[in-house]
């Protein structure tokens, strides 16, 4: 990011410093965030997951013109746009390529998720207890289009003023979120409750689809809209680089105009009382599960917080697949129960 751009936050490993860019400008640039032979695992690993899916006609598709869309295709995604309509993404078509639950899929995966300098950046942004949303390879193709701006935190119910009625939380959808839209206090702003970590797997530009992220957006309290003229920047850095961006900061994989393939892994975090975008519960292979360490398996939500998560007492740590469940019991005597 050089140029018009010198003033925006630049690559660096100073985690000082990278706590202060996210604070300011909604995200920041970590420089040699994987390098060596962890990058080029993670990266190789990627590629054969990436090629097995596709040769297995299991691929997930999306991000160009054909997902615009054909009649009867089911859509998996909506993003929004200026004056409520939606543009899908739809998993049997498109030109970019998503892979998703990694945590399933190897090893350098599942340790970029416990990646030590990421995740204070992760917790300076969300506090202390998060968990892991979804863990996923965004790979954006020659051809590909660019995807709508969007904030990670859209279903966050937003600020209202006392006499607008609010979108009640469970009516909340990606393209009805916020109806007073004469709200113009910049105070009324929710907190951060996701944030993003995307690691370049190979050199991130502006032509090969490079993530853009609009500057300062999270302080605005609005999702993506024309009205306030904020315009994005490209992601760029050479592999190894990882951007990091919270959850109210508005962003969209970029149009891949050149002839290469860009590499991306994004973990998303939230924090501990909200839904996850992956069912890690339900989802993770049990022979996964064994692997992890209790600190990976509280990341992926198995660990109780402030009781909730819970399979049984609220007084374990941990809810496991194996826990014993009570199941609809009769005793065997009358009881002593008094009405």
């Amino acid at each position: 990011m050089k140029g018009q751009n010198e003033y925006l936050p630049q690559p660096t490993d100073d985690l000082s410093q990278l706590k202060q860019d996210v604070d300011a400008f909604g995200y920041c640039v970590y420089a040699n965030a994987l390098s060596g032979e962890a990058l080029e695992a993670t990266r190789q690993r990627l590629i054969e997951q990436a090629e097995a899916e596709l040769e297995s006609d299991v691929a997930f598709k999306d991000g160009g013109e054909p997902q615009l869309i054909e009649k009867g295709a089911t859509p998996a995604f909506h993003g929004s746009s200026e004056g409520g309509k939606a543009i899908p993404n739809v998993g049997s078509i498109g030109i970019n390529q998503r892979v998703w639950m990694l945590i399933n899929k190897g090893q350098e995966f599942r340790d970029a998720v416990m990646h030590e300098g990421a995740s204070e950046i992760v917790e300076h942004i969300l506090g202390k207890e998060f968990q892991l949303s979804t863990l996923s390879a965004n790979i954006a193709k020659p051809g590909g289009s660019e995807m709508q701006l969007h904030t990670d935190q859209w279903w966050m119910p937003a600020p209202s003023t006392p006499n607008q009625p609010p979108v009640r939380a469970g009516n909340i959808t990606r393209q009805d979120f916020d109806h007073d839209i004469n709200r113009q206090d910049i105070n009324q702003i929710a907190p951060p409750a996701a944030c993003n970590v995307m690691f370049m797997l190979n050199d991130f530009t502006a032509d090969n689809g490079g993530t853009r992220l609009v500057p300062k957006s999270h302080l605005t309290g609005r999702q993506p809209t024309d009205m306030l003229n904020l315009k994005p920047i490209a992601a760029e850095g050479p592999a190894g680089t990882a951007v990091i961006f919270e959850g109210r900061t508005w962003h969209g994989t970029g149009a891949n105009t050149s002839d290469r393939v860009r590499l991306g892994l994004l973990a998303t975090y939230c924090g501990p009382q909200f839904r996850t975008q992956e069912n890690y519960t339900l989802g993770i292979l049990p022979e996964v599960y064994e692997k992890c360490s209790p600190a990976l398996k509280r990341r992926l939500g198995f660990g109780i917080w402030n009781a909730y998560g819970r399979v049984g007492s609220p007084a374990n740590e941990f809810a496991t697949p194996s826990e014993e469940r009570i199941g609809e019991l009769k005793p065997s005597q009358q009881t002593d129960f008094k009405l």
